[in-house]
């Protein structure tokens, strides 16, 4: 069995770094099924409480599982909450230019054609869309 602290590093690894299975095997020297098994398996409070009762607390399971709901808790608590953030611009301050080259059929034969579409942002209101109609064939 590994040690939790392997555990652990390993999931990091995986989940927090986005390293790959490979990678990892070589890097903390374990074989490709551990790093599978360590990434399938999710830590539970009873093994949290068998790891506790390894290192000498004497710590009863409602107590841990009592800990790990307020932990939980604070966590919900902390995380970020989703936000609107309102893009406000300074008169021509924003300007958005696309290009695009396309190939069309027209009368029957490919033809290339270029295409520029802008948007900015004057004085709270927005204009978007093709400029006038610029399309030219190459």
């Amino acid at each position: 069995m590994l040690a939790l602290e392997t555990v652990v590093k390993i999931r990091n690894d995986h989940f927090r770094d986005k390293v790959p299975i490979k990678a990892i095997v070589r890097k903390r020297r374990v074989s490709r099924n551990t790093v599978r098994k360590a990434v399938r398996e999710r830590p539970t409070l009873t093994r949290t409480h068998d790891d506790l009762a390894a290192l000498g607390r004497k710590a009863g399971y409602d107590s841990v599982r009592w800990h790990a709901a307020a932990w939980r808790e604070r966590q919900a608590a902390e995380a970020p909450r989703e936000a609107h953030v309102p893009l406000a611009f300074d008169p021509g301050e924003a300007f958005q230019f696309n290009w695009s080259v396309e190939t069309m059929a027209v009368g029957g034969s490919p033809v290339k054609a270029g295409w520029r579409t802008s948007a900015f942002a004057t004085a709270g209101w927005r204009s978007c869309g093709p400029a006038a109609g610029r399309a030219w064939r190459y």
